[in-house]
């Protein structure tokens, strides 16, 4: 019997065909990095997908759930173009998810209905929770549109119940993840219905410039509170003018029952004719605001939709010795 030949058989070995996976894990061995870079660009595509595709459209949808519950807004040191504007308000309806965000600091338009924003405020940032403080003091507030902010003014003055929106942009931190959001908040807020339930509840003859002083309430159902200045005032009765009137130094703040003092300037004859009116029965006068001033100052945005207004106001003497003066 013939001998094998050593090195022919190492050949025959040496040249045999590998299979599949013993050639895939060759190509591996060869070719790690390769495998390596294509494992990191479908990481990375699967975390942009992630940040840019899912996070945003979460997060919008987390915020767009929240409501806005607006406590007090508050109007003082007004001037023709600025005013001094504190909001307090709280964010409820918050996620699990949003308990642990973080809103960055922003820029709000408030705005009516199809209209122009007539202001913006610039509101910090909050942290998530399950009430969230949303709250600015004493903020110097410049008017970016006298006829908007005017239409705004009047909406307050003669509705009973308007819509209030409040838009701005920034960006919310879910963890390590930051992204752009819209806050977008449609309020219903109640009007002052054009001061329905104004009440004289006292008035005397006085001395000095004006012949009578007196005593008003004035209903607020709103949370608004507005240091308005020096009210001036037209008197009539029956539609008959009978002489011109202030109420001075007037702040009107939130509730039913806050009475503040008036003074009125009118002729001996038609003194008369307002005590035999009295004497008859029950007596309503009709109130027109003639301006606004603050610290002398005529205030535009509160004179004109004020003045649109012609207010019924009875005299109630059921109220006559039970007054507060509210200032």
């Amino acid at each position: 019997m013939a001998k094998e030949d050593p090195e022919h058989t190492e050949a025959v070995i040496g040249t045999a065909p590998l299979s599949k996976s013993q050639r895939f894990k060759r190509h591996c061995a060869r070719r790690w990095w390769i495998w390596l870079i294509g494992f990191l660009i479908f990481v990375l595509v699967i975390v942009i997908i992630v940040i840019y595709g899912i996070i945003p459209p979460v997060a919008q949808k987390t915020l767009d759930k929240t409501k806005l519950n607006i406590e007090s807004l508050t109007i003082r040191k007004p001037t023709p173009k600025q005013f001094e504007f504190s909001v307090v308000s709280y964010i409820t309806g918050s996620s699990s998810l949003a308990h642990k965000a973080t809103i960055d600091p922003m820029e709000v338009g408030f705005y009516l209905e199809g209209q122009e924003p007539f202001m913006y405020l610039p509101l910090p940032g909050v942290h998530g929770g399950d009430k969230i403080l949303v709250e600015k003091v004493n903020h110097t507030t410049t008017i970016p549109d006298s006829q908007a902010f005017g239409t705004f003014a009047a909406t307050l003055m003669v509705k009973k119940e308007f819509e209030l929106g409040i838009y701005g942009e920034t960006k919310i931190h879910l963890g390590a993840i930051k992204t752009k959001v819209k806050y977008r908040e449609w309020v219903t807020l109640k009007g002052m219905n054009k001061l329905e339930g104004m009440v004289i509840v006292q008035y005397s003859l006085a001395s000095g410039d004006y012949a009578i002083s007196g005593k008003v309430l004035i209903p607020n159902p709103t949370v608004f509170t507005l240091e308005l200045g020096d009210v001036l005032i037209d008197i009539s009765l029956n539609d008959e003018y009978l002489g011109n009137g202030i109420i001075p130094s007037i702040t009107v703040t939130p509730g039913m029952e806050h009475i503040y003092d008036f003074k009125a300037n009118l002729t001996v004859e038609n003194l008369l004719k307002l005590g035999a009116s009295v004497r008859k029965g029950p007596t309503s006068l009709q109130i027109q605001t003639t301006g606004v001033e603050y610290g002398g100052v005529n205030i535009p945005w509160l004179s004109v939709p004020m003045g649109a207004v012609v207010i019924d106001v009875p005299i109630n003497t059921t109220y006559f010795g039970n007054t507060t003066t509210e200032n």
